[in-house]
């Protein structure tokens, strides 16, 4: 009897501890799954990117304020003061990179949606398209689930990775994860960080989220069974496809806008095993980005050659028939009508050909998509920038330290 009142009371603070974790957690959810939070944190266009810019310099500007006030600009004991931590002019150009992409690619997204419901006819397929607009702007259910889902998962790791473990002193010794020596800094760099890693890092997310398995996964499944082509021709010789192709190179770009986190790093730091196993699966990401939405440009591309291709095949038939038919008429009675009719079915044969011949040949160079091979360059960034530290170390290093130590020192 003793001992079973032991266990339960070993076992009650277990207890206690689970189910206020399970109600913390379903709070937290409840909290994210408000639709005024959810859209309140949302971007629907691309000048709340701009905003959140802004937004994101004026904390890192009263980080600043907080450690010239607490004396944290400098520290000693192993201790990265603000002026000595290189990370923060990173993390600010990466930001301001990240938000001017992440504003193109809300554009792209919207300008694309809008070329797909240009291109179909059928009902259940323009419905799908009209699904695919809510779902993105969050006006469904399921956009507000999914997004309030990245919303929970990053507002976690903050909360543990910038509060917990830094109450707790199990974290790096910098100037924003010091509670008890320097509260005003670490209170400020609270709010840096929610905007950065919560607000800007969950927007970011859900854009190369939708791009690919919303737009570029309703594009390839559709364009192979064929109810989705893209005509490329058009009246300025880009066309709708140009709308679709510029995704590519801004949901790489976006992706790939780390890459000054891989700069800082691997220069300053120099390039060792750890930082080739990580710049090596930063570019396998990327380049994994880059091949499966242009795997499916080239089958739209062809779906929309083969829709103009067919009646063009079947006009060239037609004419090819009526030319021989004349030509057999011809030889039984020598008549000059004929061998004008004969003529003119050969001007209009060769002018299909022609017209044939121009179709079958667009490729994504001839029609002016660029975009392609800027989203291959950054797709590789990340591994050459390593390759390049190896070769050339030491004066690079020395030129990105004085550059980082000026920008720091300003």
């Amino acid at each position: 009897m003793g001992a079973s009142m032991k266990l339960r009371t070993r076992c009650k603070p277990l207890g206690c501890i689970k189910s206020t974790v399970t109600k913390l957690s379903k709070k937290l959810f409840s909290l994210f799954s408000g639709v005024d939070i959810v859209r309140l944190i949302h971007f629907r266009n691309g000048s709340s990117a701009i905003w959140s810019v802004i937004l994101v310099y004026i904390a890192y500007s009263a980080n600043y304020a907080a450690c010239y006030i607490d004396d944290a600009l400098v520290l000693s004991d192993g201790v990265v003061g603000f002026k000595d931590d290189y990370a923060v002019p990173a993390l600010l150009a990466t930001v301001l990179m990240s938000m001017i992409i992440l504003r193109k690619l809300i554009a792209s997204v919207i300008l694309a949606i809008d070329a797909l419901s240009g291109v179909v006819d059928e009902a259940p397929v323009a419905e799908s398209i009209e699904q695919i607009r809510r779902y993105v702007l969050l006006d469904n259910l399921s956009g507000r689930r999914h997004f309030s889902m990245i919303l929970v998962f990053l507002f976690t790791c903050f909360s543990v990775m910038q509060v917990f473990l830094p109450i707790f002193g199990v974290w790096l010794k910098t100037w924003a994860l010091l509670p008890a020596e320097h509260p005003l800094p670490f209170a400020t760099a609270i709010i840096g960080s929610f905007l950065v890693f919560v607000v800007c890092l969950s927007n970011a997310l859900w854009y190369i989220y939708v791009t690919l398995t919303r737009i570029f996964y309703f594009l390839h499944t559709n364009s192979v069974a064929g109810r989705v082509s893209i005509n490329p021709l058009y009246v300025n010789g880009d066309g709708d496809l140009s709308a679709i192709a510029n995704l590519i190179l801004f949901t790489v770009s976006l992706c790939g806008s780390g890459v000054i986190f891989v700069i800082a790093w691997v220069f300053v730091f120099g390039a060792d095993v750890w930082s080739l196993i990580g710049t090596t699966l930063y570019t396998f990401s990327l380049v994994a980005v880059f091949v499966f939405p242009l795997k499916t440009i080239f089958s739209v591309l062809d779906c929309g050659k083969a829709k103009l291709l067919h009646p063009i095949e079947y006009e060239y038939s037609f004419h090819m028939k009526e030319i021989s038919v004349l030509v057999c008429a011809q030889r039984s009675s020598s008549t000059h009508s004929r061998s004008d009719d004969i003529i003119k079915s050969l001007v209009a044969v060769d002018a299909i050909h022609n017209i044939y011949a121009h179709i079958n040949s667009i490729s994504l160079k001839s029609i002016g998509l660029f975009s392609i091979s800027k989203s291959a360059f950054v797709s590789i960034l990340p591994l050459s920038i390593w390759m390049i530290n190896l070769l050339y170390s030491d004066d690079i290093r020395t030129f990105i330290l004085g550059v980082m130590t000026w920008t720091v020192s300003r």
